[in-house]
């Protein structure tokens, strides 16, 4: 089972960085261009609070708002291992949820990564 969500994952993420701008890697937008700021992997590497990120959604910058290839502020905090209460946080917010799109895969990987599926 593990090796089917392993496999599953794997060529997900091959074919999710295969589309146009998806900051992080060359040809992707650079912290200058971001709008939303919880959009910027840089943001989530420096392993922000839920305080921090309530301060971002404040100033006006969305949650839940996909980039255009479907990657979320959520999977953005997740792939970056932002702490599990901003996890937390993120996942509760309007438009956001375990059954979004890459939050559901993203989740099942880090439960398989620790052991826990």
């Amino acid at each position: 089972m593990k090796q089917i969500f392993l496999g599953a994952f794997t060529l997900f993420t091959i074919i999710s960085y295969a589309q146009p701008g998806g900051g992080g890697r060359p040809g992707g937008p650079s912290a200058a261009q971001y709008t939303n700021t919880l959009m910027n992997p840089e943001f989530w590497k420096n392993q922000p609070t839920v305080d921090q990120v309530k301060a971002e959604i404040a100033k006006g910058n969305s949650p839940s708002q996909p980039d255009a290839a479907s990657w979320d502020p959520t999977a953005r905090a997740i792939l970056n291992e932002a702490p599990l209460e901003t996890i937390k946080f993120m996942v509760e917010q309007e438009g956001n949820g375990v059954m979004k799109k890459h939050t559901i895969v993203l989740l099942i990987c880090i439960g398989l990564h620790q052991g826990a599926i």
